[in-house]
């Protein structure tokens, strides 16, 4: 099981206004001043917020947090959700999300970290230990990331190395994020995008409507009203023909299958649509290949697309749609965002997309129910899942408890399950299976609905950071609840009694729905300054003073021609916000008193704060309006520069400027946050790949003491520079066991040259196959040669081969297809032995003394009997006896090891776990 690590999640909501009345001689009582208006977009709200209130969302001094994007939630809600760095870092478990509602009013927000960061950021292990940690990670390794560094904050935060390792460890394809610590080198943690899950043969029935691609004689399986959404065979080439008419219903037939998981992914789109408000599989409008035929008795999520394989008995392929549905539903949760969560939460969340896909489908061929893969087969009759009792399935918990972390995760999904059936159905449903209630539960629960259940869920997903666990699974739905209904706690109450029934307990920090009374204080600073024409900022901090927390509305009462602004204008109790209060710029010196008082209902509660006022004086400047020169390429930056001009004496001015006015996937930054107005300030304007093009001028504020003028900051972004790649030949062949020889040339086709590097996609040729690139990264226009091993083993055909090559603003893909020809068994090695080992026996190679390698890396093949069972063992002499340094032990007869190690005596251990015979043995040392 792929470990997780859980974080308390920091929850908080937000709104304010204020009161103040002058005490000097020549005041008088001026009429009350509202809060400051709404914000006009849900974003903005969120930025206000996340802006304002540092304590909320665990923002330090050293951070600064980015929006990242919009998750569109239900009843208008949206979940805006934001990433962290600190001190330049990216923090991972740093995120953020702020729940907005239809009136832009900010609901609640949820922090991943329990505290705020302050790391050193200058690492003492090196990259290539991260590196070397990794790929030790995984028995064969086909793509291996850069190190880099970032702020690891799951649990206790710390500097770690993030490396991207794929390839296949001991339960199949992985994917994994590798994290090292940078200061001691150990292992922090990994989380594996590669999700597996399990299906049926079910076929949708003739006469299906499917999305498909293609007019005249020439049609192919790529959805052409749903991007992103196809369905090919393992080569990942979509099935093509000359009619629109696909599969012939056969239970193994590949087009047959594809046949049905369109179909479910076309239901699945639907429901997402109709019930959920989202736009597609992703959120954004798009959804994901699929590929059918994989040999394996399962079906994954890879990160990127979805593969299915067959029953246990190879009676069908398994794509019903209660599977597709769920192999998407890891889709769904990987694109909520946050760093990790726990397997069986992911688990269960495709368990549920999968349930309401084949309710909203209402298929005559698959009554909707609560079971899941019913009809799969998958090792014999039955269901592999039940979600209202699923004890009734290989003992799966029905209750949370402690070590749920040590369950399988398709077992631990169990209590996520039972929660849903619980909190949709009830425990006692009319015409549906009754569910247990855990010990400590209540005596009955009753359902939802299972659209209102979906709707809790659903917006409680979108709540996820990091770390997700049952725990904050509970907080986030609670959250929706409240979010949702706003002015009732009945469905708030049957989401915690369903969570309460199946054993997860109550989270520090969750909300409530109270029923009884609550009462807190307000405590402003009791002194203040301020220059008159200039505003005077102060905290205002909030406590709960009994029962629970509430919102606070603040008010004030100011002088004629004051203002006053509150960031938030509305704050729960026990959180802070600001208030900043400007007199005139005519305003005569003295002394003035503010009142602050916060309302909830008909409690009130007040404090004092006198502010000195002082006089203003004719300094002044002037500021014109900057343009950045040359048109800025989308993932790159440009600079201007604004020059102020005192009139009088020079005086400080801030820079300010509206987020909301910057176009998408950009930021600003200036040379100084405040600087004196005769000296010239540089504005850096920095994009990203996905920066729309166009012509963009932002109004910047340079606010001085008594006066402030705006200049607009002015830019063009032009298209990301892109290359072209080829790759010649286009068809190379190669025996199994060599290498074959490729050149991948560039090309710039607009903008500039960059630097671009190289991967490889080997997923048909499958484990032992490996490739290199020299030079590993060349500059557009330059090539590199791409060398691909092939295993020894490697049945003869073609093979589809994939090439990934990015720069810093763009990437491309290239396919080619390497013929394989039949080969010598494990040849193109610079040592080969060949000898007989009989059942249950070991043989040694090239002798039981072995032979001495310098540092470096040991590759090696071995080729048996088919219908034998042969391992091989990598072993070194440590000085008194043979260690194993590397292993490979599949079920057949071919086996294949590559390891790095230091140098000494090495030799080969050749078993024969069943059966007898001769075999070859290739090996290359250093």
């Amino acid at each position: 099981m792929k470990r997780s690590l859980a974080i308390m999640a920091a929850a908080t909501m937000a709104l304010a206004t204020m009161t103040v009345s002058p005490t000097s001689a020549a005041a008088t009582i001026p009429p009350s001043v509202t809060a400051q208006p709404a914000a006009h977009s849900a974003e903005r709200a969120a930025d206000l917020f996340v802006e304002t209130a540092p304590k909320a969302v665990r923002k330090s001094k050293h951070d600064k947090l980015r929006r990242d994007k919009t998750r569109s939630g239900t009843d208008g809600l949206k979940h805006i959700a934001y990433e962290r760095t600190h001190r330049g870092l990216p923090v991972v478990g740093g995120d953020v999300v702020v729940t907005v509602d239809a009136d832009n009013k900010v609901r609640n927000s949820i922090a991943a970290q329990e505290r705020e960061i302050d790391v050193d950021t200058t690492a003492a292990v090196d990259a290539d230990r991260a590196r070397t940690a990794a790929r030790t990670r995984l028995k064969t390794v086909t793509e291996l990331g850069e190190p880099r560094l970032v702020v690891f904050a799951v649990g206790t935060p710390r500097l770690a190395w993030h490396t991207l390792v794929a390839g296949v460890d001991a339960e199949g394809p992985t994917r994994q994020h590798v994290y090292v610590d940078a200061r001691t080198g150990a292992l922090i943690d990994s989380h594996d995008e590669v999700m597996a899950g399990t299906g049926n043969g079910y076929f949708s029935g003739s006469n299906t409507a499917i999305g498909t691609s293609g007019s005249g004689s020439s049609y192919s399986m790529v959805d052409p009203t749903r991007p992103g959404v196809s369905c090919t065979d393992q080569t990942a080439k979509p099935f093509a023909g000359t009619d629109d008419a696909w599969g012939n219903g056969g239970a193994n037939d590949l087009e047959s299958a594809c046949v049905d998981v369109l179909y479910a992914v076309g239901q699945q789109w639907s429901m997402l649509s109709a019930w959920l408000g989202r736009d597609g599989i992703d959120g954004a409008g798009r959804g994901f290949p699929s590929r059918v035929g994989l040999s394996d008795v399962n079906a994954y999520w890879y990160g990127n697309y979805a593969g299915f394989g067959k029953s246990g008995q190879s009676t069908n392929q398994i794509t019903s749609i209660d599977i597709v549905g769920h192999e998407f539903g890891h889709a769904i949760f990987q694109h909520a965002g946050g760093y990790g969560g726990i397997a069986a939460l992911n688990e269960g969340t495709g368990d549920i997309f999968g349930t309401l896909t084949e309710y909203y489908a209402n298929h005559p061929n698959d009554t909707p129910d609560y079971l899941i893969a019913e009809r799969a087969n998958f090792y014999g009759p039955g269901a592999i899942r039940n979600m209202y009792n699923p004890s009734l399935i290989n003992g799966d918990p029905n209750c949370w408890t402690s070590d749920i972390n040590s369950f399988e995760p398709h077992a631990g999904a169990g209590v996520l399950n039972h929660w849903f059936y619980l909190l949709a159905e009830g425990s006692s449903p009319v015409g549906k299976p009754a569910s247990p209630i855990c010990a400590g539960g209540p005596s009955s629960v009753t359902g939802l609905g299972q659209l209102a259940a979906a709707k809790v869920f659903y917006n409680g997903l979108m709540m996820k950071t990091s770390g997700w666990d049952y725990g904050k699974a509970r907080t986030s739905t609670l959250h929706a609840a409240r979010a949702l209904y706003p002015s009732t706690c009945t469905e708030f109450n049957r989401v915690k009694d369903a969570w309460n029934a199946v054993a997860v307990p109550a989270q520090a920090g969750e909300p409530t729905c109270p029923t009884t009374s609550s009462t807190f204080s307000v405590t402003a600073a009791s002194t203040g300054y301020a220059l008159a024409g200039r505003g005077s900022e102060s905290e205002v901090t909030t406590a709960v003073t009994s029962g629970t927390s509430e919102s606070v509305t603040m008010s004030a009462t100011v002088p004629s021609g004051w203002t006053a602004v509150f960031r938030p204008a509305v704050v729960p109790s026990g959180e802070v916000t600001w208030m900043t209060i400007t007199p005139p710029s005519t305003e005569v010196a003295g002394n003035y008193t503010v009142t602050v008082r916060g309302t909830n209902g008909s409690e009130v509660r007040t404090s004092t704060q006198t502010i000195t006022v002082e006089a203003a004086t004719s300094d002044d400047f002037t500021i014109g309006q900057a343009t950045v020169s040359a048109p800025i390429r989308a993932g790159t930056s440009g600079s201007t520069t604004f020059t102020p001009t005192p009139i009088g004496n020079p005086i400080y001015i801030d820079i300010r400027w509206d987020t909301a006015n910057v176009p998408g996937g950009t930021s600003l930054e200036f040379s100084r946050d405040s600087s004196l107005s005769d000296s010239p300030i540089t504005a850096t304007v920095v994009t990203s790949p996905s920066t729309p093009q166009g012509t963009y001028s932002i109004p910047i504020t340079f606010a001085g003491w008594f006066k402030q003028h705006a200049a607009n900051l002015n830019f063009t972004v032009s298209p990301p520079s892109e290359f072209s790649m080829t790759v010649t030949p286009t068809n190379p062949t190669v025996a199994a066991g060599g290498t074959a020889t490729v050149t991948v040339s560039t090309a710039v086709v607009q903008g500039t040259a960059e630097t671009i590097s190289f991967e490889a996609g080997l997923d048909s040729l499958g484990t032992g196959s490996s490739a290199t690139f020299t030079p590993t990264s060349v500059t557009t226009g330059g090539s590199t040669t791409m060398r691909i091993t092939v295993p020894a083993g490697t049945m003869a055909g073609p093979y589809q081969i994939q090439v990934n090559a990015a720069s810093a603003t763009y990437s491309r893909k290239a396919f080619f297809d390497l013929t394989v020809t039949a080969g010598a068994p494990c040849s193109g090695f610079a040592n080969t032995r060949t000898g007989t080992v009989a059942n249950g026996a070991n043989v040694y190679q090239p002798g039981t003394g072995g032979f001495y390698a310098v540092a470096g890396k040991h590759t090696s093949c071995l080729a048996g009997p088919v219908g034998t069972d042969f391992d091989l063992f990598l072993q070194r002499w440590n000085g008194s006896t043979w260690v194993t340094l590397a292993s490979s032990a599949g079920s057949g007869p071919n086996e294949a090891i590559t390891y790095t190690g230091t140098s000494g005596y090495y030799r080969y251990r050749i078993h024969a776990y069943t059966g007898s015979g001769s075999y070859t043995l290739g090996y290359t040392a250093p």
